[in-house]
């Protein structure tokens, strides 16, 4: 099997692994950092999805594009194949209990936020240290199947299992995303504590996430015990290869809220010395200040975006449905109380007019020069709305790992499947008026929309 491997810059994550896991002097300690840097230099500058032996490039959305703001939610299914006999139902089985429903609780527990150690999945899948499992997670997440997961297992079983220097294997990685979904999905595992052994199994196999999913499960007593002396271990040494992302998350957010934690001192000077890192930092520190104001920030966006939705109606010549559509929406938000309600209402609104854009375009209408004109305005008012609100679910995220967790789980979920909608309407519009002879529109994307 032919693939690539994915190298993390390793810097500002060989800084944190330095630190010592018993007091040292300061000269010795700075030794370490040095040495740590000097181990990893030959990794530096390694593109993502690329190894220096394949050379070989994953194709990335043009940037700026609707597929790249949506990426997440955007995205060619994954392909796969089962071995000669095998179905996805009898993999699936090994780790979950398969039901006739299965897949409507994948698809309604993809969502799910919840207090611990993996608040949701999604936002695990960028550190993990291979482009094909990479891939594969993110088909998981927007299309949770049977199917899917059944992939996930067969190539935790059978992926490659050729280990390159300071990184795991493919099929490492692969086990590391099935103990993401077990974790995912509590009540459908078969084994309570699986995930905990699979991240145990890949300690010794390089694998940082695998690692650092270790040391948030010792942090916040979930699935694992309760242990400041086992996270202070684990975290550690999560990024001792390559930068883990999640791994500098755990870092700010015990430096936030774990008194008196013996390594503290110890990380903060690190942070001073990485510019990078202190910038990771004060988007974690400003996203926690800004919760209150996301709400208000989201249904901003969101009214904006049901203008654009109006304008899309009308240059499609469906001027009447677009008075309808926005009466309902009216009755609605009358009835809401709340800025947690009113949110449902758009997300439910949003929904509606995506469903009248694909009806509307199923049948391929031939539209005038003004209204192509009218479209394509649109088009780039939409695409602009959609990349604000990747930068609101971006803050959410952060404030997931941050810990406000009360805040998250009554509005995060509107907001994503907001997004969602937002981001399918607006790869259709802009899809449609690309074959009716008017340029894609681009943006661009605002760094804090990543953790």
């Amino acid at each position: 099997m032919f693939r690539t491997k994915t190298f993390h810059k390793p810097l500002a994550g060989a800084l944190f692994a330095a630190v010592a896991l018993t007091p040292v002097t300061s000269y010795a300690f700075l030794d370490a950092i040095r040495k740590n840097i000097e181990s990893l230099g030959s990794q530096m500058g390694a593109p993502k999805g690329q190894t220096a032996a394949s050379g070989a490039n994953v194709q990335k959305p043009a940037q700026g594009s609707v597929d790249a703001v949506c990426s997440r939610v955007l995205g060619a299914p994954y392909e796969g194949t089962f071995p000669a006999g095998v179905s996805a139902e009898e993999l699936v089985g090994k780790y979950f209990s398969v039901t006739v429903d299965l897949g409507q609780k994948l698809r309604e527990d993809i969502s799910v936020i919840r207090p611990g150690a993996m608040p949701n999945m999604e936002h695990m899948l960028r550190d993990l240290n291979d482009t094909e499992v990479r891939r594969l997670g993110e088909a998981f997440v927007r299309s949770p199947t049977v199917i899917n997961l059944g992939h996930i297992v067969n190539l935790s079983e059978r992926g490659d299992s050729y280990t390159p220097e300071n990184a795991p294997s493919q099929r490492t990685e692969a086990r590391t995303l099935l103990g993401l979904v077990l974790m995912q999905y509590p009540k459908l595992a078969k084994a309570p504590g699986q995930a905990a052994v699979i991240f145990r199994e890949n300690f010794t196999k390089d694998s940082g996430l695998s690692i650092a999913m270790l040391a948030r499960m010792h942090l916040f007593g979930d699935g694992l015990p309760k242990d400041l002396s086992s996270f202070s271990n684990y975290v550690g040494q999560a990024s001792s290869k390559y930068q883990v992302h999640i791994n500098n998350q755990t870092i700010f957010y015990a430096l936030e809220r774990v008194p008196n934690w013996s390594q503290a001192q110890q990380y903060r000077s690190l942070l001073q010395s990485s510019k990078d890192m202190m910038a990771s930092l004060n988007r974690s520190q400003n996203a926690s200040a800004a919760a209150p104001a996301i709400r208000k920030q989201a249904l901003n966006l969101m009214a904006k975006g049901e203008e654009i939705d109006g304008l899309t109606l009308e240059a499609l010549g469906a001027g009447p449905t677009v008075a309808q559509l926005r009466a309902r929406g009216e009755r609605m938000r009358k009835e809401a109380s709340g800025e947690a309600n009113l949110i449902a209402v758009s997300v439910t609104t949003s929904d509606a007019y995506k469903q009248e854009f694909q009806r509307l375009l199923a049948s391929s209408p031939k539209i005038s020069d003004e209204a192509k004109k009218k479209l394509s305005d649109a088009n780039k008012l939409r695409l602009a709305n959609v990349n604000e609100m990747y930068r609101v679910t971006g803050q959410v995220a952060l404030l997931f790992f941050n810990g406000n967790i009360a805040e998250t789980q009554e509005i995060g979920g509107y907001i994503n499947a907001y997004f969602r909608n937002s981001c399918e309407s607006t790869f259709r519009t802009i899809q449609f008026a690309r074959e009716a002879g008017e340029p894609p529109p681009t943006v661009q994307i605002n760094r804090d929309s990543e953790l």
